[in-house]
């Protein structure tokens, strides 16, 4: 029989008795607190699960997000090639009222050359300002701006009031615009080098960019409006 005089006596006793020990674990503690143990292994188990189906989850988003991108991917590389056939008929489009345009010019060019107190002798045809592009006055001239030149939208040929021989160079455009105004220019400049003739530069269509003004106004460069009935097609 022991003899329990302290707690160091008492903690001897239950160390050396594992059922007393139980016993008084019972007694003191609640059944609540007994149980804790299971149930936090019991919850860390279920938590364990819980979190497994939420990364099996996750997995199944993530591979929907994947697919999802994989869709989208596939819908981009439509609206590119979508995009591209867009580009080439804008592209063609272009081309096609550029030659419509040239052709309402070439319709009314008595009436350009007319406004500027000119009398209209003929159009020059393509071939004739290529050759003049080529002579040998031109040497000095970027190729380039001689090619440009020798694609000229329109040079016509005129007499004026003296019955002397000039040009006017005109460039055509739905909507000209400072690219336009250059150009025309510039060959103006040309015919004047290579012809010995004075030469107009004219501007046309059916509207004009607000930016072209200022060159109107100075005289730089003249605009001849086309109606919209010169692009009405037969």
């Amino acid at each position: 029989m022991h003899s329990i005089r302290t707690i160091e006596d008492l903690m001897g006793v239950l160390d050396d008795n594992p059922v007393w020990l139980e016993a008084l674990r019972n007694r003191v503690l609640s059944r609540e607190v007994l149980e804790l143990p299971r149930i936090v292994a019991e919850l860390a188990s279920s938590s364990k699960h819980r979190f497994d189906r939420i990364d099996q989850r996750f997995v199944q988003i993530y591979q929907r997000f994947d697919q999802i991108d994989q869709r989208f991917d596939r819908v981009d590389q439509r609206f590119d090639r979508v995009d591209q056939r867009m580009e080439r008929l804008e592209n063609d489009i272009g081309v096609l009222r550029g030659a419509h345009a040239r052709n309402a010019a070439v319709e009314y060019a008595d009436e350009i050359t007319g406004d500027l107190g000119l009398e209209m002798v003929r159009v020059l045809r393509g071939a004739e300002i290529r050759t003049l592009a080529k002579s040998k006055g031109t040497k000095d001239i970027p190729a380039n701006d001689l090619r440009s030149f020798g694609a000229a939208d329109l040079i016509i040929e005129t007499r004026d009031s003296k019955d002397e021989t000039c040009y006017v160079a005109v460039e055509v455009s739905f909507t000209a615009n400072g690219r336009d105004t250059r150009r025309a220019i510039r060959n103006a400049g040309f015919m004047s080098r290579l012809t010995g003739k004075r030469t107009y530069s004219v501007v046309t269509g059916l509207r004009k960019d607000d930016g072209i003004q200022q060159s109107i106004e100075t005289g730089d460069v003249y605009w001849y409006q086309l109606a919209p009935e010169a692009f009405d097609i037969d």
